[in-house]
């Protein structure tokens, strides 16, 4: 049996009201999938539960003999499986950094809460949207994340006769601490390059270990450089 229009108005009027709510959060705190995102993905998954549930299933004269089964979740198991397409790409990684998965559990919430809509399940489409909107708002003030540290790789050059466990001896007396080195000496040039993998709190403490460095003994040229964050802010 066909869903009556008005029903249907006010199906896709409540996915378009719940996803907005969850997409009001997400872009409230400038992430890519927003308002018009989750919104959209809502009243997609809305259409595709009613498409599913109701629209292939009109009234037809079936024959004597002829027995007809439907199965009014294969639509909708389908939409499921395919968010995970647009979840995908709202994850970022740079580096040891990965970015997106909460917008893409949001698109997931989204896709839940409109088939919900579209199959008539109205208070468990808003109890979810509540309980979600909740989560994503009110546990962002009790999360707990670990702070970034500041990563940087310095360059230093010295004499070519520079002796290189003094110097990381050196190093460590001042409170500089590598993670990584690698030694680079050119007898040509007489150069002696150290490039060092450095990690500290805060980005005032680059100066304390920039004039650090640069009272070691023969040492010719200094550059510092950024490497990317290893926790997810």
């Amino acid at each position: 049996m066909m869903v009556p229009p008005l029903e249907i108005l006010i199906r896709l009027g409540t996915s378009v009201v719940l996803g907005s709510i969850i997409g009001y959060e997400r872009g409230r705190h400038d992430h890519p999938a927003g308002l018009r995102t989750n919104t959209l993905v809502s009243l997609a998954a809305t259409l595709f539960m009613i498409l599913s549930a109701h629209a292939l299933h009109a009234d037809q004269p079936i024959h004597p003999g002829v027995s007809i089964s439907f199965d009014p979740t294969r639509i909708a198991s389908y939409v499921v499986a395919g968010i995970g397409f647009l979840g995908g790409g709202a994850i970022v990684r740079t580096g040891l950094t990965v970015k997106g998965l909460t917008t893409a559990a949001s698109l997931w919430l989204v896709t839940a809460i409109g088939l919900s809509v579209g199959a008539g399940l109205y208070f468990l489409a808003i109890s979810g949207t509540v309980i979600g909107f909740a989560v994503l708002s009110g546990f962002r003030t009790i999360e707990h994340r670990p702070i970034p540290r500041i990563r940087r790789r310095a360059r230093l050059e010295f004499d070519a006769k520079a002796d290189v466990p003094k110097l990381l001896d050196r190093l460590r007396d001042v409170g500089i601490v590598p993670e990584a080195f690698d030694v680079d000496r050119d007898l040509g040039a007489g150069t002696l390059a150290l490039t060092i993998d450095l990690e500290h709190s805060l980005e005032s403490e680059a100066l304390v270990v920039l004039a650090n460095v640069e009272a070691l003994p023969g040492l010719r040229r200094v550059s510092m450089t950024h490497r990317p964050p290893c926790v997810d802010g």
